[in-house]
């Protein structure tokens, strides 16, 4: 379990960060910029012995979440660009 002290400035951006889960848009500026925030809290923190393991834990869950968030994306925009190169969409 997290410090209260690390946790506490988390909840707000997990609250927002669930809210996308839930909806299923996790390839948006609405999940990517509260996952970055919290991101940024977390390696800012330094936790009790007690709790390292679940602060790193939930540091390289959040880390994830934002890297393949933005790797999708990208993902998504090359297959659109291939597909206009090759006349879908276009005419």
């Amino acid at each position: 379990m997290l410090d209260y002290e690390c946790f506490k400035p988390l909840q707000t951006w997990m609250a927002d960060i669930e809210k996308c889960i839930d909806q299923g848009r996790l390839l948006s500026p609405d999940f990517r910029r509260p996952c970055d925030a919290a991101l940024s809290s977390l390696r800012k923190n330094q936790p009790s012995a007690d709790a390292a393991s679940a602060h790193e834990h939930m540091t390289n869950g959040l880390a994830t979440a934002l890297q393949l968030s933005y790797r999708v994306s990208d993902l998504l925009a090359a297959e659109r660009d291939i597909g206009w190169h090759r006349g879908v969409g276009r005419q």
